[in-house]
């Protein structure tokens, strides 16, 4: 069986392409086996909330007048600019963990109007 990796309830694989191409890299819901798909954050457009200038002219805003090139990280997402999740059922997906992994915690969202978002 190919290596995987669990990261914040995903799990990565390589998926291999042809006999003689290497593979990619995909991944599902660790949890449940489900597909998984990339929600952009809702409170940032790239991860990060303005300049991290002091000056209360910059903190911030767009980019700093000092030349600082220094972002604020998002406080939802951290700089991540979003996160993978689950795309089934946040009840479906706890209902039907896969042997073994019952205490992976569910990534699919509560309510799905938030793919909307």
């Amino acid at each position: 069986m190919a290596e995987t990796r669990i990261e914040n309830g995903i799990e990565w694989f390589i998926v291999a392409s042809g006999p003689d191409e290497p593979g990619r890299e995909d991944c599902q819901c660790a949890r449940c086996g489900s597909s998984a798909a990339w929600a952009n954050c809702g409170q940032c457009e790239d991860g990060y909330n303005g300049s991290a200038c002091i000056d209360d002219l910059c903190h911030g805003q767009d980019e700093c007048i000092h030349g600082d090139d220094e972002l604020l990280p998002c406080d939802f997402c951290l700089g991540t600019g979003g996160s993978w999740h689950c795309v089934s059922d946040r009840g479906w997906c706890i209902d039907h963990p896969l042997p073994g992994r019952e205490n992976i915690d569910s990534t699919a969202f509560a309510d799905a109007r938030a793919w909307n978002d």
